[in-house]
């Protein structure tokens, strides 16, 4: 949203030199403060978009405790793949859920490995895979 602002503040201040310094009569000057009301219309129609939604435009969904996977879940912790996290991470994590694993079947967490911006799950029941963690949901501990 800064840069928005800063979007609005360089127009503003375009609009406020030419009314201070230029004819207004000129028509080259009349399409110049056309256009740079237009551009300010524009660039608030995007701000109000983004204000209409939750954390600077991005739709992030409202996860209850129960709907996640903690990423540093202890062995033991139960999972599983629901319809909507089967869709989650890459393609080639949704190919593995849809190759080894069954939507709403129980798992048990073997051990996780937390990444910079990816976490594996290795389950008990399949110890020489890894999954992503976003392809699950935590449902208790054994």
């Amino acid at each position: 949203m800064e840069n928005l602002q800063d979007t609005k503040n360089w127009i503003d201040e375009r609009l406020l030199y030419i009314a201070q310094n230029c004819n207004l009569q000129d028509a080259d000057n009349k399409r110049a403060v056309e256009s740079l009301k237009t551009a300010l219309k524009c660039v608030e129609k995007v701000e109000n978009e983004l204000d209409a939604k939750s954390n600077n435009g991005l739709e992030i969904p409202d996860f209850s405790d129960d709907k996640i996977m903690n990423i540093r879940a202890h062995p033991g912790t139960k999972v599983k793949v629901t319809e909507q996290t089967a869709k989650n991470g890459y393609p080639g994590d949704q190919e593995a859920v849809k190759k080894w694993l069954e939507i709403g079947k129980v798992y048990t967490v073997a051990y996780t490995v937390v990444g910079q911006s990816h976490t594996s799950v290795v389950l008990q029941e399949l110890p020489k895979r890894s999954f992503n963690s976003v392809n699950f949901v935590e449902i208790g501990k054994e």
